[in-house]
């Protein structure tokens, strides 16, 4: 039941797999914190994300500096005063890609259930 999923909290383990996930020798986001400081962090990391999660899942209010990204422009070959010979990435708060990684695993995994239901 899809409601019942929505008031689910946010368990330990799937902090854990996200922090696992999170790839190394990214750039921090404007936070400054790096993804391996994250990982390293231990138990304590995890169970500080698993408490500040549920605290977000539960109420639906994100942290401001977890929306926001810095947006950098990577030159591309050519002419560097057009636009187009520019590409641009985005750096986000590696704690607030834990929590968008555990929401995108569960997304997913609905969307197989709901999958296999209609089959």
């Amino acid at each position: 039941d899809p409601i019942e999923e929505d008031t689910l909290p946010i368990l330990r383990e799937e902090v854990e797999a996200a922090v696992r996930a999170l790839k190394k020798g990214k750039a921090a986001g404007v936070d400054n914190i790096p993804g391996e400081l994250v990982q390293a962090g231990g138990q304590a990391m995890i169970d500080t994300l698993t408490i500040l999660c549920n605290k977000i899942w539960q109420s639906g209010e994100w942290p401001t500096s977890w929306t926001q990204s810095l947006i950098i422009t990577i030159p591309k070959k050519g002419n560097l005063q057009l636009c187009q010979n520019h590409r641009t990435i985005s750096l986000i708060s590696h704690p607030s890609k834990v929590l968008l990684k555990i929401l995108l695993n569960r997304s997913a995994t609905h969307a197989r259930s709901r999958e296999k239901k209609r089959t």
